[in-house]
């Protein structure tokens, strides 16, 4: 045990906390006593000792989910959008000690659902950037670049590219769903890069109901009610 850190202002409540992995930054999303959002990022300088050298306010939204990249280079947060009850994400760049707004992505489907940006991550340079919504009503299967809503809640992963010359700079150029989406199994729980590119990704549906084990069994199994499943692409 090297220590703890507790929100730096007195009456901030901070249910969200993200790392870098090179462990150099840790970036908190707190709450002010006034309802406010407020990010606060402390950074480390030698093994034990983390000053906080910046706070700034954000649109607050309630148990916020973050993401940020291996360097800290790039920051992605659930935040409120004052025309979707749904909310946003926010995606910022750091400049300096300083996290500059570049994109907000608002839910596209029929709201009422609170869970657009559930689950997110980034590659480990901030090339792409997943975000999903286990609850998302889109049609269709698999990988698409178009689709459009309906009834059933399948689930499904927003992919953003990111394109270093342009203004924002993150674009959505897939929507991924299981490839037998299925009413309420929740897919997109759970999301996660690998590798050293971002060339491996999950997706989890803690309530797919394949009786299938292992790898590669029978998708169209519905005999295990809620047994979940993960997706590899």
């Amino acid at each position: 045990f090297s220590g703890a850190i507790a929100p730096f202002y007195a009456g901030d409540r901070c249910p969200t906390t993200r790392m870098t992995a090179d462990a150099k930054l840790l970036i908190m999303a707190c709450r002010t006593p006034s309802g406010e959002g407020r990010l606060v990022t402390h950074q480390r300088f030698q093994e034990r000792l983390w000053t906080r050298v910046s706070d700034q306010p954000y649109l607050w939204f309630e148990n916020p989910n973050m993401a940020v990249t291996y360097s800290g280079s790039w920051l992605a947060l659930h935040e409120r959008h004052t025309f979707d009850p749904e909310g946003g994400i926010g995606i910022y760049r750091r400049d300096g000690l300083t996290w500059v707004p570049d994109a907000h992505w608002v839910h596209t489907g029929f709201v009422g659902y609170n869970a657009f940006g559930h689950s997110m991550d980034f590659s480990r340079h901030g090339d792409y950037l997943a975000f999903s919504d286990p609850t998302f009503n889109a049609s269709g299967a698999g990988v698409q670049e178009h689709y459009t809503s309906e009834f059933e809640e399948h689930g499904a992963v927003f992919f953003l590219v990111r394109r270093p010359e342009a203004i924002p700079q993150f674009f959505v150029t897939r929507l991924i769903k299981a490839t037998n989406p299925g009413d309420l199994d929740r897919f997109g729980e759970s999301v996660a890069f690998g590798g050293a590119s971002g060339f491996y990704f999950a997706v989890g549906a803690p309530n797919e109901d394949s009786a299938a084990t292992g790898v590669d069994g029978n998708q169209q199994s519905e005999a295990a009610l809620d047994s979940g499943a993960v997706y590899l692409y």
